[in-house]
């Protein structure tokens, strides 16, 4: 079970919901136009993770994705400065990483 520091009365589930549910409102604002992608997994990593936060820390997300879309340009587009996501006033940053489906 993943307890993310500041964020201890969140479940994983919860907090995948909730970037799942950002992700969609930048969709429906167009924030990613041109952007072909679907989310796989949320996985939250870094300090409030491993447990080495400071007040300060910001949130980690990582974003397994497939489709057409680049990392780099995902990235800019989920990090937007015009865009910037907080939860419980811990700021979130994200990071696409484009997987591989295994054909069976």
């Amino acid at each position: 079970m993943i307890t993310i520091q500041g964020l201890e009365d969140y479940r994983l589930k919860d907090i995948q919901d909730i970037v799942l549910s950002h992700v969609d409102h930048l969709r429906e604002s167009f924030h990613f136009e041109d952007l072909d992608f679907s989310i796989k997994a949320i996985v939250p990593f870094g300090s409030r993770v491993t447990g080495f936060s400071s007040k300060k820390s910001d949130l980690d997300i990582k974003i397994e994705y497939t489709g057409k879309a680049r990392e780099d340009d995902l990235f800019n587009a989920l990090n937007d400065k015009d865009a910037v996501f907080e939860i419980e006033n811990i700021r979130v940053d994200f990071y696409p990483e484009k997987i591989q489906v295994k054909s069976v």
